[in-house]
């Protein structure tokens, strides 16, 4: 209540699952975060970030572990660089297919803050301006090294003007790979770009549901925007057109119009505009926050890019308790989805329409057989009719119709030892009910 802010690095938090934490007040003094004079090099146990002092333009991003650099030098905006595009006074260029008047700009007068160095992560902060687009006090990019995990955060924030003629803000993150390629998780699944979509598709931007990856055999670089879902890939492609698949001349893009996945590893975030004529408002304005969140491994599956994906789009659901005068009672942490070694990802879950159990949606993301047993599904020191007083479960359709029963703690464990298993072709999507035996422990009203 006296508005003080607190920031935890909490690990290996168990599957929908909790553990408790007591904030103890000691007498010495808080350790305040240290500053450090920044000299053009940011670095921790997993990356180097280099930074022209001067500019403030981001010249260098290596992995340490994987030994690479990540940034591609030649790129005609560097990363985090943020991007103002003016359609001039003719709003109609996109709805005749065509983008003759426009102008794009970056920010200005960018400056760097020394090195904040806290237990969580350290970071610099990037100021600049774009007078037509924010207030005099400038757009603000905070740059976050995290000290426990590999993991990159841009945090953005600006007082955006109010601007009626046609406008868009673009941030660039110009990476590179060789011999590599996008895949984008849009609902449902993943995709490449230009090859997974359906033939006539549009390809200029596209929406990401977790993660969007640059990726080739041996590892990939993921970006995730929790706020910002709409991105442009290779390029700006704004006024290209282009459809998958499509050998329709395009005048416009002075081409033949067909998308052809891009040469570039070039990931741009669409943060705003306001080109189109049906009824939004004329123009945005107010205080406006967003984040990016990237990691970079050497490994090139699905599974670990939806994980990193989910962990930073997801937030944690958090309650603080006021003090007590007894010491709180410790509690076990306890879950009933344990993180099973597989290939699954649990995308939702929800009480069921009969108000009977749970219902969970889960999805495998490799694009391989795979199958889990269901007594997986708890904690390995318990079952899962302990977990949440499971009495059956049940394979279910969308409309939560029954498929199959799976498992059945009414019956004699004979009769159904050869059916607790839960298999998935590839890319496939299921729903389990699970059948409680008293919903109210669970909280399923």
């Amino acid at each position: 209540e006296e508005g003080t802010w607190w920031m935890l690095h909490v690990k290996d938090l168990p599957a929908l699952g909790y553990r408790l934490y007591r904030i103890v007040v000691e007498p010495e003094p808080r350790e305040n975060p240290q500053e450090k004079p920044f000299s053009g090099v940011l670095e921790n146990d997993f990356y180097r970030l280099s930074v022209d002092a001067n500019s403030g333009r981001i010249t260098g991003l290596f992995d340490k572990e994987w030994k690479r650099e990540l940034i591609d030098d030649k790129a005609k905006y560097t990363p985090g660089e943020v991007i103002y595009e003016r359609l001039g006074k003719n709003r109609g260029q996109l709805e005749q297919h065509k983008l003759d008047e426009f102008t794009r700009k970056s920010w200005r007068d960018v400056r760097v803050s020394d090195i904040r160095r806290g237990q969580v992560w350290q970071s610099i902060t990037l100021t600049g301006r774009m007078d037509e687009c924010a207030d005099p006090s400038g757009i603000r990019c905070e740059i976050r090294l995290y000290n426990h995990e590999k993991k990159i955060e841009f945090c953005y924030s600006m007082k955006k003007l109010s601007v009626t003629d046609p406008e868009g803000v673009y941030v660039s993150f110009p990476f590179k790979l060789n011999q590599s390629h996008h895949v984008v998780e849009v609902a449902g699944g993943t995709m490449i770009p230009g090859k997974d979509q359906i033939e006539g598709s549009a390809s200029d931007w596209t929406g990401i549901q977790n993660f969007v990856a640059l990726r080739n055999d041996s590892g990939q670089i993921i970006f995730v925007s929790p706020e910002i879902p709409l991105v442009q890939l290779g390029d700006i492609n704004l006024g290209k057109f282009l459809r998958v698949g499509s050998p329709t001349p395009n005048p416009s893009h002075g081409g033949e119009g067909r998308m052809e996945y891009p040469a570039s590893g070039s990931i741009f975030s669409w943060v705003l505009n306001n080109y189109w004529t049906t009824n939004f408002l004329a123009s945005q304005e107010g205080e406006l926050k967003w984040t990016y969140q990237i990691s970079s491994v050497d490994n090139p599956s699905n599974t670990l890019a939806t994980r990193f994906g989910m962990e930073n789009r997801i937030p944690f659901l958090y309650r603080v308790f006021p003090a007590s005068v007894k010491p709180d009672t410790i509690l076990l942490p306890r879950s009933f989805f344990a993180s099973a070694d597989n290939h699954l990802a649990l995308i939702s879950t929800h009480p069921s329409a009969d108000h009977k159990g749970i219902v969970m949606q889960l999805r495998e993301t490799e694009g391989r057989m795979d199958s889990i047993p269901i007594e997986f599904l708890a904690l390995s020191s318990i079952t899962l009719a302990q977990a949440v007083n499971a009495v059956s479960a049940t394979e279910v359709n969308v409309l939560e119709e029954p498929i199959r029963k799976i498992w059945n703690k009414r019956a004699k464990p004979e009769s159904t030892y050869y059916g607790h298993w839960l298999a998935f072709r590839p890319y496939e999507t299921k729903f389990l009910f699970l059948e409680l035996s008293s919903p109210d422990a669970t909280g399923v009203k």
